[in-house]
């Protein structure tokens, strides 16, 4: 049976900069955002349906823009003591949990392949939403 969790944060990025170093996942120009993000300069204050913008090199959609990920990660303001195999940075007591990718009310700065920011655990708003990650391996 496949088991679906949130992506740790590392994973995320992993995904979203898919081997680019650049700034934003489309080059250094925030011009190029427009095909592959929902954000504020075109979303019309609202979120729209997956897959209408361009995806990245491995094929995944909808990594910027539209609504931000929750991640498995605890919030930290830096990487300090973070896991290093690229696990979740879990804790006991977790009151707020990473989300990356910016929403469809935010500016191109959310839209960067490394802008981060945090939402209460149990919080819900119109422009968080979540993507499902599954381990790889051996199948039962």
């Amino acid at each position: 049976m496949l088991q679906a969790r949130l992506p740790s944060e590392a994973e995320w990025e992993y995904i979203a900069r898919a081997g680019d170093t650049t700034i934003y996942p489309c080059g250094d120009d925030p011009a190029c955002l427009d095909d592959i993000a929902w954000y504020r300069e075109n979303a019309d204050s609202k979120s729209h349906p997956a897959a209408r913008k361009e995806m990245n090199s491995l094929g995944i959609f909808d990594l910027w823009g539209n609504v931000w990920e929750w991640t498995a990660d605890c919030w930290s303001e830096d990487y300090q003591n973070a896991p290093s195999d690229g696990g979740a940075w879990d804790e006991e007591g977790c009151e707020r949990r990473v989300i990356r990718g910016g929403g469809w009310n935010f500016g191109v700065w959310a839209l960067r392949n490394s802008a981060r920011t945090w939402y209460e655990e149990h919080g819900a708003a119109s422009y968080i939403g979540f993507r499902c990650a599954r381990s790889l391996g051996k199948s039962e």
